[in-house]
């Protein structure tokens, strides 16, 4: 109307809230030319009035030939129909929460290490059917038979302890729980210490894999003897009809007996190289989310999973740092 206006950058909600202490300049001046250009450029009607409005014959037609650059097509009732429903089934995040979600996915990231298939120890070889019924006496060998094997002695050479033991220390050396619910999290200044450390300890496991490699196979042959050794006598003494199907006279056999048990305990013992392939370290990495900040209790279980940090603080330094880059 006056010729006079002003260019201005509207806050950006998602970045810092309308209240944020501002470090820099969001408007400049304009003038009059360049007010009457910008509003030729809105639509026909503005161009129109910025044309009726000039009194300079050349600005005029400069002012003429400027191209409208808003569409001035209706839009219909569709369209806005579809958008009515597209904020309904995916509404916006709320800016307050999304500025929030932008600080703690700086400082903090989920993180989930775990080591699997290295626990010989704990894994177990169930007996075939034929031998789960018999025996009974009580001895280091019957404890770990049952209906099953366990395929290495406690404390054995190949156990994977000690290798948990690091694991379990790298957790909670560079992890927090924040509740069963949310899951560990991790300070990402220190990601790039905690990847070093996963990396010895994948070759600490490769190391182990070669090793259980080595020996496991003597190891299960050494094992498979033990346990046709025992089952030999019982056997003899009260010979499953499968035995007799299989062997007919040579069921009196003990070397024959002996093979017979073998190659059924053979059937169910795991190869060492098919053991060492499932062994592996993960670690899965996940960035902050709304989600994760809309939860009950989820800040409150930051500040209480590192009491050191002064989140209040990091999160206005956050804002002063993007104001500062937008001034730039």
């Amino acid at each position: 109307i006056d010729g006079k206006g002003f260019s201005f950058t509207p806050t950006a909600l998602f970045l810092e809230s309308e209240q944020s202490a501002s470090v820099g300049f969001n408007a400049i001046k304009l003038t009059a030319e360049q007010v009457a250009e910008a509003s030729a450029r809105l639509s026909p009607a503005a161009r129109a009035i910025a044309v009726a409005a000039c009194t300079d014959g050349d600005k005029k037609q400069a002012l003429e030939s400027i191209k409208t650059e808003v569409d001035m097509r209706p839009v219909s009732k569709e369209v806005t129909g579809d958008i009515g429903k597209s904020l309904k089934n995916i509404p916006p995040a709320k800016f307050d929460l999304s500025r929030q979600v932008r600080v703690y996915s700086t400082y903090i990231q989920y993180v989930e290490i775990s080591m699997v298939g290295a626990a010989l120890q704990r894994q177990k070889v169930a007996l075939p059917k034929v031998f789960q019924s018999l025996g009974s006496e009580k001895s280091d060998l019957q404890e770990r038979l049952k209906t099953s094997f366990t395929l290495i002695e406690k404390g054995d050479a190949l156990s994977s302890k000690s290798l948990e033991d690091s694991v379990n220390k790298l957790r909670e050396i560079y992890t927090r729980p924040l509740g069963k619910k949310h899951g560990r999290v991790m300070l990402k200044s220190n990601r790039q210490v905690f990847d070093e450390a996963v990396k010895r300890l994948k070759a600490d496991l490769v190391a182990h894999a070669k090793k259980v490699e080595e020996s496991l196979e003597s190891h299960i042959e050494k094992s498979i003897t033990s346990i046709a050794d025992y089952f030999l006598p019982i056997i003899k003494e009260n010979p499953p009809e499968e035995l007799e199907g299989a062997l007919g006279l040579f069921a009196e056999d003990d070397e024959q007996v002996l093979k017979w048990i073998k190659r059924h305990l053979h059937e169910v013992f795991p190869a060492a190289q098919k053991i060492t392939k499932r062994m592996e370290i993960t670690v899965i990495y996940k960035d902050v989310t709304y989600e994760n900040l809309n939860e009950k209790n989820f800040i409150a279980s930051v500040k209480e999973a590192f009491p050191d940090f002064d989140w209040e603080k990091v999160y206005q330094e956050s804002l002063a740092v993007s104001q500062s880059k937008e001034g730039r």
